[in-house]
């Protein structure tokens, strides 16, 4: 499996194991706990009882929700860190293939400032957006609310809490997945230069060194030193090529 071939599995995990829509539905549709049963709710003019009232409520929603939401946080974390651990030995198997780093410490250290930076942007995503979205601070629960209650309010509510986790779960995939191509991308043109540069160089030695052996007359086991130079460095950039999958299976 290429570099980013790996990467990618990775990633696909999140749609797979995280998200799964009956999964959300099923721990959604039991948690709305009477908020569609409350009487028609408008913030402008309710009655500072009423608006107590519908703020137990919901915290008694974001209570009920917190469980999952806190397992689909810890899950989320570990995908993000598998993520990151698979792009760092993907990278130092990079550098491993030469005698020479080829990645620098510096673009290691970056990667692991910027991975710490994602980690915490994305932390407890799941758990925030319940918060947020069971609020009388967000304008879509406060519409939801002025509803007569009925089953169009409960339906209406279970929908604005399914796409709560949706799109927590599609911010996730986003910025992982916005983050890997900027590794990507990155790597990939220092990497591709790299073994430019090598090729250019296995070339340009190989012409000179061969006009003064034919030059100098030099014995067979110098001749078979430095064919077994070339070989060396030849493999080295197959190498690289098979672990970035640039150069064919």
């Amino acid at each position: 499996m290429g570099f980013w071939s790996a990467i990618g599995g990775v990633l696909k995990a999140i749609g797979s194991v995280i998200f799964t829509p009956a999964r959300v539905i099923t721990w959604v549709a039991e948690k709305i706990f009477s908020l569609g049963d409350t009487p028609s709710y408008n913030s402008s003019t309710a009655t500072v009882d009423e608006t107590k009232k519908v703020n137990e409520l919901l915290e008694k929603c974001i209570k009920g929700y917190s469980r999952e939401a806190e397992e689909y946080d810890k899950l989320a974390q570990n995908i993000i860190k598998d993520n990151f651990r698979t792009i760092e030995g993907k990278l130092s198997e990079i550098n491993n293939a030469s005698d020479t780093p080829i990645i620098d410490n510096f673009v290691f250290e970056s990667f692991k400032n910027n991975a710490k930076n994602i980690n915490k942007s994305l932390d407890k995503i799941y758990s925030k957006q319940i918060s947020n979205t069971f609020s009388l601070n967000n304008n879509k629960l406060l519409d939801i609310l002025k509803l007569d209650k009925g089953n169009k309010k409960n339906d209406k509510l279970r929908d604005l809490a399914v796409n709560t986790v949706t799109k927590a779960n599609n911010t996730l995939l986003c910025e992982l997945s916005d983050f890997t191509k900027e590794q990507q991308n990155f790597i990939s043109e220092k990497l591709s230069e790299y073994m430019t540069n090598r090729k250019n160089t296995l070339i340009t030695s190989k012409n000179e060194t061969e006009k003064i052996l034919a030059s100098l007359k030099k014995d067979d086991n110098e001749r078979i030193q430095l064919k077994n130079y070339y070989k060396n460095l030849l493999d080295e950039i197959n190498l690289l090529g098979k672990i970035l999958n640039l150069g064919g299976k």
